[in-house]
C-alpha cells in the first residue's frame, strides 16, 4: 500500500495547524521528494528554511512553547 498520500495529508494538516512548526514543512518536502515531484519538493524546503530561521529569532517564550510541541508530536509518531 502506497502511505504517501497519507504522509502528504499529515504534513499539510500539521503545517495548518501550526504554520510556525519548521519540521512539518520538511516532512511534506520529503514526502513531495519521494512522489518525484522535484520542483514542488524544492518549494516547501526552501519554506522550511524560510520557517526554521524565523523560529531563530523568535522569543524565549516562544522557543519554549515550541520544544514542548516537538516532544508531543513526536511520541505521537512513534
Amino acid at each position: 500500500m502506497n502511505k504517501l498520500p497519507l504522509a502528504l495529508n499529515d504534513a499539510n494538516q500539521a503545517i495548518k495547524l501550526d504554520p510556525t512548526w519548521s519540521k512539518a514543512y520538511r516532512r511534506k518536502a520529503s514526502v513531495l521528494e519521494a512522489q518525484k515531484e522535484l520542483d514542488k519538493a524544492k518549494g516547501v524546503f526552501e519554506e522550511s528554511l524560510k520557517v526554521a530561521l524565523a523560529g531563530l529569532k523568535a522569543s524565549p517564550e516562544q522557543k519554549k512553547k515550541g520544544r514542548g510541541r516537538d516532544q508531543e508530536v513526536d511520541r505521537s509518531y512513534r
